[in-house]
């Protein structure tokens, strides 16, 4: 994934807003050359065609990706060359684990990803302009898993996470509300009885999660299933996951010093709303995750013009702050969610908590 990345993409690069069109109600089960023609321009890509015998070819230039689109009128292909070298075991595990793409070896052992949109049913442009961007995910993850070489210039969007530069969380803390003018103090009621904190639900990291990846604190490890998620370290101190399915993707960025738990909802989505002005919160719970508690945190988001769905889990602690987020399309998210749940889970931490009073008493750098 965002890559994915996310970025979750996350130090990751930063990308345009763009806004989401008006819903076309114009559906069509066939698409001509000039339709193409005008949604490519409308998406700002720049490509070069050619009349073919029954078919019309595009050459599209996206970020550096070379794609080769073929609208047939009442379908269209995309097509794209992997960088050698490639493992071929790889590519073989790769397909049975992806759902937007199949990477092939033609007759001359070159290496090929392709997918196949079939405009029978009735599709939008909105439909052909998510096509084209999925596939551009697809293929630099799918580049990132089958071959020895990074994959191409596309990165997921980044992902809702504490960026190394960005201004401490009491820059995007609420401000206080303003005291009220001296007035004779009313008689108060009395308090009322304490209530026990709501039960927190507990969480273990997965059986198959064997091996451990060192974060760059170290009292934060990362359990992960190597038959699930490769890891990616970066040149700063965040570690990026790309999911062998090839569709989603994950970060996990540790910063000092320790920032309470609470704080960083705050933070999160501060920074989504930098990727998109309307991201909002949709999930939020605490997690006793391998015994120490996390804030369990999804948030929606529209990157490039595709919603996707980040699910988080934030702790800071005396030695830190982790923030730990996975990611994938809006559409996959559902299907991702266990996953994602498995993957989060394997968060060990062995610091202590840092309580919301130090905050007040020792003030962030």
């Amino acid at each position: 994934m965002p890559a994915l990345a996310i970025a979750v993409v996350l130090g990751a690069a930063s990308l345009a807003h763009a806004q989401i069109e008006p819903a076309d109600p114009e559906v069509f089960t066939q698409v001509s050359h000039a339709r193409m023609r005008s949604i490519l321009q409308s998406m700002g890509i720049q490509f070069a065609e050619k009349m073919l015998d029954e078919s019309y070819a595009f050459a599209l230039q996206i970020q550096g990706d070379k794609i080769t689109l073929i609208n047939q009128v009442t379908d269209m292909q995309l097509f794209a060359a992997l960088a050698d070298p490639v493992d071929p075991a790889k590519v073989d595990q790769w397909n049975r684990r992806s759902r937007f793409g199949r990477a092939y070896f033609n007759t001359r052992g070159g290496s090929f990803l392709e997918s196949h949109l079939d405009f029978a049913g009735g599709v939008s442009r909105q439909t052909i302009e998510a096509y084209i961007r999925q596939f551009q995910i697809t293929l630099s993850d799918c580049l990132a898993f089958v071959t020895a070489q990074p994959g191409p210039s596309f990165e997921a969007p980044p992902a809702p996470i504490l960026a190394l530069n960005t201004p401490s969380p009491m820059d995007v803390a609420p401000a206080a509300a303003p005291a009220p003018e001296t007035a004779a103090p009313a008689a108060e009621p009395p308090p009322p009885a304490p209530q026990p904190p709501p039960q927190s639900r507990t969480y273990y990291k997965s059986p198959s999660a064997h091996k451990p990846i060192k974060t760059a604190i170290g009292d934060f490890v990362i359990w992960v299933d190597e038959t699930q998620w490769t890891c990616k370290p970066e040149k700063t101190d965040a570690l990026r996951f790309l999911h062998a399915h090839g569709d989603a993707g994950a970060r996990v960025i540790t910063t000092r010093p320790g920032i309470p738990t609470d704080r960083l909802k705050d933070v999160a989505l501060a920074n989504a709303r930098k990727i998109d002005p309307n991201a909002k919160i949709v999930f939020e719970e605490k997690r006793l995750v391998n015994g120490r508690e996390v804030l369990a945190l999804q948030i929606a988001a529209t990157a490039k013009g595709i919603p996707f769905r980040y699910f988080g889990y934030y702790h800071g602690g005396t030695s830190g702050a982790i923030q730990m987020v996975a990611y994938t399309v809006e559409s996959a998210f559902s299907d991702s969610l266990e996953t994602f749940t498995d993957f989060l889970n394997g968060l060990e931490i062995l610091d202590k908590d840092v309580p919301p009073a130090a905050i007040e008493s020792s003030p962030l750098p």
